[in-house]
């Protein structure tokens, strides 16, 4: 029979090894696998007056990771996105408005 978790306890150094080799592994596919997960099931919005602009409230963003994937989505049908960001950490605030600006795909959204 199977015993679980036998590596940790006979040798802790292999286990620590595979483990380390996991988490690099699921941090690579992380953001991958999460960006296409947004893309695939967020729908688009549509704006409650004809030719407005869609309105998007951001709360505990982060550094708008998840957001930058949500607005590119919203950007493909719309000429602009409003979109106000409340994030209180003010280093992840900066990191939001950085990356932002570095995405092309957002220079639509004010």
């Amino acid at each position: 029979m199977l015993k679980v978790g036998r590596l940790i306890k006979d040798s802790p150094v292999r286990w620590d090894a595979a483990y380390k080799v996991f988490m690099g592994a699921c941090e690579t596919a992380r953001p991958r696998f999460y960006e296409e997960f947004l893309e695939n099931n967020i729908p688009v919005p549509t704006p409650q007056q004809e030719g407005g602009d869609v309105r998007v409230l951001s709360i505990g963003s982060g550094s708008g990771e998840a957001d930058s994937v949500i607005l590119k989505k919203i950007m493909q049908s719309r000429s602009s996105v409003y979109n106000r960001v409340v994030e209180p950490s003010g280093e992840m605030l900066r990191d939001f408005k950085v990356l932002s600006q570095l995405k092309e795909h957002l220079s639509g959204v004010s």
